[in-house]
């Protein structure tokens, strides 16, 4: 499922990840930019949004408890 610069900024700040969800549109923008020249992510046809290149990302992220579980660790951090 894409995801949108807006979407990625909610669920930073829900999860208090301030240096993320407090970012600029055009540093948001320019991370996005990063992760997408490095093939982690690439924007979907017609600009929906924005997804992971390789399901192996995805993968390597674990299950949704274990992402859930390191986006609090960071937010606390």
């Amino acid at each position: 499922m894409p995801v949108t610069l807006d979407t990625i900024r909610d669920v930073c700040a829900a999860y208090e990840v301030h240096k993320i969800a407090d970012m600029r549109d055009e540093q948001l923008q320019a991370l996005i930019d990063e992760m997408t020249d490095l093939n982690i992510l690439h924007q979907e046809d017609g600009g929906k949004g924005y997804v992971f290149n390789r399901y192996n990302f995805y993968m390597m992220m674990g299950d949704w408890d274990d992402i859930e579980r390191k986006l609090r660790e960071y937010g606390n951090a």
